[in-house]
């Protein structure tokens, strides 16, 4: 029998017309920098890219400018 892997999931949005580079915290800090960052941008062929990871937050960058609300969720195995 396999072992059950559980994760821990939080969830968030991005404020619309961030400029490149922007920071985003973490409500709650993480022990470890072994986590995964999804990112849902709502403009078509915009691309997010996360980047500098720390157990407090994460840098995200987009291709182009995003019009509307991208949202993130971060993944992270117990």
């Amino acid at each position: 029998m396999s072992p059950t892997n559980t994760f821990t999931v939080s969830a968030g949005s991005i404020l619309s017309n961030l400029k490149a580079g922007s920071t985003l915290t973490l409500a709650s800090p993480l022990t470890n920098l072994t986590y995964a960052v999804v990112v849902d941008v709502p403009t078509a062929g915009v691309v997010a890219n996360v980047t500098a990871k720390t157990t407090s937050g994460f840098t995200v960058t987009f291709s182009a400018p995003v019009t509307g609300t991208a949202f993130y969720t971060v993944l992270r195995q117990m």
